[in-house]
């Protein structure tokens, strides 16, 4: 069947820690997001750290 329901992403750089998605693609995800919250799991000095897409774009327009 289709599978269409994104809950994690894990976003790496070999070059950068913490590595953030751009702008673009945190609109892109929160388009994506139907209703669940999705995860996005961030590595810094072998540790993670986890986040949901509305705190790190806050104030995103909603596709109607």
């Amino acid at each position: 069947g289709e599978k269409s329901d994104l809950l994690k992403i894990a976003i790496y750089s070999p070059k950068s820690k913490k590595c953030y998605a751009c702008g673009a693609c945190r609109q892109w995800l929160q388009e994506f997001e139907k209703g669940q919250q999705i995860e996005i799991i961030l590595e810094d000095d072998n540790t993670f750290s986890s986040y949901k897409i509305d705190e790190l774009l806050p104030y995103s327009f909603k596709l109607i």
